[in-house]
């Protein structure tokens, strides 16, 4: 058994809902496997969305300090 912390009760039955709709439309979508293999799948399914989210976020800092440092390349430009 699992237990959850009050304040984080919703996130988890949020997750538990992704997890169960994803299994059930890889189970419609592919009949006849195994559920190991749809948990595998949804497993890979969300490791791959995750990754993709922490690699999108990752770049947002650099492409502002981007966007900064060209603001800041015209100015001086501007000025001569």
């Amino acid at each position: 058994m699992y237990t959850v912390l009050r304040e984080k009760e919703e996130l988890f039955r949020k997750a538990a809902d992704l997890i169960n709709s994803k299994f059930n439309k890889y189970r419609t979508a592919q009949p006849n496997h195994s559920a190991e293999r749809y948990s595998t799948t949804v497993l890979v399914d969300i490791a791959v969305q995750l990754l993709q989210l922490q690699q999108e976020k990752s770049v947002d800092p650099l492409v502002s300090s981007m966007k900064q440092l060209n603001l800041e390349v015209e100015e001086v430009l501007n000025e001569e």
